[in-house]
């Protein structure tokens, strides 16, 4: 399967923001249990889901499932950060458990005013119309999602009800407090710069490649 869209820079897309789209299951039928929840070669779903997504403007889509609740991004898992500072992301039960969601749970604490909690629980479209950051997390790192499509929910969809436009637009529409706050953290830790701390670090984790055994002398 061959579709437009190429490579995109991350670093470009963690400073400007992405603009992502909601693919509902009407459109592109959610994964079955049996291939939410392994790891398998069979990304036939998720591409449906990303061209359905780059067809309004998106990047990996938003997947709303037949209740119009939300699901996960074509590879990546996608939180909600409620004015209450509660992050929300959809429980794991019909989704693939994401480590890097993971990860940033395990080492993110809370910030005051800002960020209390994680919290896995059934996200509906109206949490997302609310949502002051919406963040993507996937691949080892995190991006800030700064707009949503919403032109691709029928009339009469569970979540569609009460949208005044197609776009709803996440806090000021720019990167948020808590993205990058996570960014720093998530490629911190992934670097093994994050700390000494057992928490805070995955250096232990990783093993030095010894690149000059693969160089040829003479």
């Amino acid at each position: 399967m061959v579709h437009k869209g190429g490579a995109r820079s991350k670093e470009l897309m963690a400073a400007k923001g992405v603009t992502e789209a909601l693919v509902p299951a009407a459109l592109v039928p959610h994964k079955p249990k049996l291939l939410a929840n392994a790891k398998t070669n069979n990304y036939l779903l998720n591409a449906l889901m990303a061209m359905a997504a780059e067809d309004r403007g998106g990047n990996l889509g938003i997947g709303v499932d037949e209740d119009g609740f939300i699901s996960e991004q074509a590879i990546a898992c996608v939180a909600f950060l409620g004015p209450d500072g509660v992050l929300r992301a959809p429980p794991f039960e019909r989704i693939l458990e994401g480590t890097t969601l993971r990860r940033a749970d395990e080492i993110l604490e809370p910030i005051p005013g800002l960020f209390s909690r994680l919290s896995y629980e059934p996200v509906d479209l109206a949490t997302v119309r609310e949502a002051v950051e919406v963040i993507s997390f996937g691949g080892g790192t995190v991006l800030p999602i700064v707009a949503i499509d919403a032109s691709a929910l029928p009339p009469g969809d569970p979540g569609g009800a009460g949208y005044s436009s197609d776009v709803i637009k996440v806090g000021d529409g720019t990167p948020g407090p808590l993205f990058k706050a996570l960014y720093s953290l998530i490629n911190a830790d992934f670097l093994g710069t994050a700390g000494s701390s057992e928490k805070g670090t995955s250096k232990r984790f990783l093993d030095e490649i010894p690149y000059t055994a693969y160089v040829q002398t003479g």
